[in-house]
């Protein structure tokens, strides 16, 4: 969680802002307000877990407010051109790490534990969560790398 808010939220607020101004519009992200996101904070994270449909808490909050078909929609995120070619390579880095005793996110990660799941997930193309798993391990190795961080 602390990854995502700390590198990757900046860096999709940076694109968000650039490519709106570049067409002449400005973005509002009206679901990052600080006290919306301390309230958040606060919820115990079973309420984050308990349903299988992301976004549940929101979707709750607006329930009749909007129409019943907007707000249990299924989400339709930022269209990504997942490819074969993309996954293999990403699955390929990711081997190379676990063959890397050195690497410092081995020391966060069970190579036992990953490796079994880079095998699950191997060729689905169906489940992106799953290439986003293994991007994030890859990009926090490359971090702790740069910022030669070590764990122990």
């Amino acid at each position: 969680m602390w990854l995502t808010w700390s590198l990757y939220l900046p860096f999709l607020l940076r694109r968000t802002d650039r490519l709106s101004m570049a067409a002449g519009v400005e973005a509002r992200v009206p679901f990052l307000d600080h006290r919306l996101v301390e309230y958040l904070w606060a919820v115990p994270p079973q309420w984050h877990r308990d349903s299988a449909m992301e976004k549940t808490i929101l979707r709750q909050a607006v329930t009749g407010l909007l129409p019943e078909q907007i707000v249990w929609r299924p989400k339709s995120g930022y269209p990504a051109s997942m490819t074969a070619e993309y996954q293999t390579a990403l699955w390929r880095r990711a081997r190379d790490l676990i063959a890397t005793p050195s690497s410092p996110v081995l020391e966060l990660v069970s190579v036992r534990t990953f490796d079994a799941y880079l095998a699950l997930h191997d060729g689905d193309l169906s489940d992106w969560t799953a290439v986003q798993h293994v991007a994030y391990v890859l990009e926090l190795d490359a971090w702790l790398r740069i910022n030669q961080v070590r764990i122990r």
